[in-house]
């Protein structure tokens, strides 16, 4: 039996576990690192000094930290990964790909594209050119608004029509059926493989905790 606990959650977790594992990062600061290593960070450049120095410790772009420790080779990105993965890197079934697949079958699934249909009719009775919800919420026109500026009286109505012509036509529960129906065929036709690979990902909980508790 799969473990009621959402397989998996760790994934951000443990590269920042990874970061503190290297000795070279605190925890806190370990998530600082995480967030100036994702894509959209600055450059180093622009950050500040600290930031900065958490950055080439992380991706092993210095030798040596500011303390004079040595930075492993690969930085601390990798030989965390190393310490917590161990030669265990991959999931021999990854849930988060099922559950990605289940995704996009639910989309294809007739009961929902005639509800996805039944919403653009419903849209456009009410003076709206959208194709789908998702284009509804990433019009240009407020896509890239910020969290903390508020909503335009357009982004209101439109946000009200999408939520009328959504319960209208039951989208959501009838997408949200699919969805569970497929996941629960995948979990049928793979419940072995998942089981081992809860194995692997609990022995990366195991590993990462030791390291933690050793400091």
């Amino acid at each position: 039996m799969i473990k009621k606990t959402p397989p998996f959650l760790a994934a951000v977790a443990v590269l920042a576990i990874a970061a503190t594992a290297a000795g070279l990062t605190t925890r806190s600061s370990a998530q600082s690192v995480m967030a100036a290593a994702a894509p959209a960070a600055a450059s180093s450049q622009t950050l500040d000094p600290d930031t900065a120095a958490e950055t080439q410790a992380f991706s092993g772009t210095a030798d040596r930290t500011a303390s004079g420790a040595d930075i492993p080779e690969g930085g601390c990105e990798v030989s965390g990964e190393t310490q917590v993965y161990g030669g265990e890197g991959t999931l021999d079934t990854d849930p988060r790909l099922l559950a990605d697949d289940a995704s996009f079958l639910a989309l294809e699934h007739t009961r929902v594209k005639q509800a996805l249909n039944d919403w653009v009719t419903c849209m456009t009775g009410k003076g709206y050119a959208y194709d789908s919800p998702m284009s509804a919420r990433n019009d240009p026109a407020w896509a890239a608004r910020e969290g903390s500026e508020p909503a335009t009286a357009r982004e209101k109505q439109v946000a009200t029509a999408d939520a009328a012509c959504a319960a209208d036509g039951n989208l959501y529960p009838t997408y949200r059926a699919a969805k569970r129906a497929y996941e629960q065929i995948m979990l049928d036709d793979r419940r072995q493989k998942l089981t081992e690979s809860m194995g692997v990902f609990d022995g990366w909980v195991r590993r990462a905790e030791a390291v933690l508790a050793a400091r």
